[in-house]
C-alpha cells in the first residue's frame, strides 16, 4: 500500500462522528419505544440504567461482529477491521472494543438514574448534584481521552481501538485494495 493510499484509508474522523451521532439518535428513538411500554414508575428506574447500556451494547456488537460495522457506520461508509489483516473483528475483539463505551455508559447512567430517584423522594441532599456530576464527569473524561488518543496518531485510532487491535477504515479506499489483492492471486 502506498503512503498517500493508507493515509486516505484512515481519513474517518469525520464519518466516525457523524456514525456515532446518528446511532445514538436511532437507539434513543428505540429506546423511547421501550420506556412507553414499561412506563411504570417503579421499572422505569432500573429500566432505564440498565436499558440503555446494553442496548447500546448488544446492536454495537452485534452489528460489529456480523457486518464489521454499524447502520451508522454503513451510511458512512466506513468499517471496523482488524488491524493487522483488515478484516473484520473476531467476537473478543469486539467484545473488548466496546466494553470501554459500555461500562462508561452504565456508570454515567446508574449514578443519573439513582440521583433522580432521589430527588423524586424529596431527598433534596447533596447526593443528586454530585451523583449527576460525577457520573457526567467521569463519561466525558473517559470519552475526552478516548479522543485525544484517535486525533494524535495516524491511524485515528482511539483508545478503545488500541485496545481490540482494530481500526476504522474508508471503504472507498479499502475496497478497490481488496479488489486488486483478490486480481493478483
Amino acid at each position: 500500500m502506498t503512503g498517500k493510499v493508507e493515509d486516505n484509508l484512515y481519513k474517518t474522523l469525520g464519518e466516525r462522528i457523524m456514525a456515532f451521532i446518528f446511532d445514538v439518535i436511532l437507539l434513543e428513538f428505540v429506546r423511547l419505544i421501550f420506556s412507553f411500554i414499561f412506563c411504570n414508575n417503579g421499572i422505569r428506574y432500573i429500566f432505564g440504567a440498565l436499558f440503555d447500556p446494553i442496548l447500546f451494547f448488544i446492536y454495537r456488537v452485534s452489528m460489529h461482529v456480523i457486518y464489521g460495522q454499524t447502520i451508522g457506520k454503513k451510511i458512512w461508509h466506513i468499517k471496523v477491521v482488524d488491524i493487522e489483516t483488515l478484516k473484520i473483528l473476531k467476537f473478543h475483539q469486539v467484545i473488548l472494543r466496546e466494553m470501554i463505551l459500555f461500562l462508561g455508559i452504565l456508570f454515567n447512567n446508574s449514578l443519573k438514574r439513582l440521583s433522580i430517584e432521589q430527588f423524586y423522594h424529596h431527598n433534596y441532599n447533596d447526593w443528586f448534584i454530585s451523583g449527576l456530576e460525577i457520573g457526567a464527569t467521569l463519561f466525558l473524561v473517559l470519552l475526552i481521552i478516548d479522543f485525544i488518543v484517535m486525533i494524535t496518531n495516524k491511524r485515528k485510532r482511539a483508545l478503545h481501538d488500541y485496545i481490540a487491535k482494530s481500526v476504522i477504515v474508508d471503504l472507498g479506499i479499502l475496497e478497490p485494495i481488496n479488489l486488486k489483492r483478490i486480481s493478483l492471486k
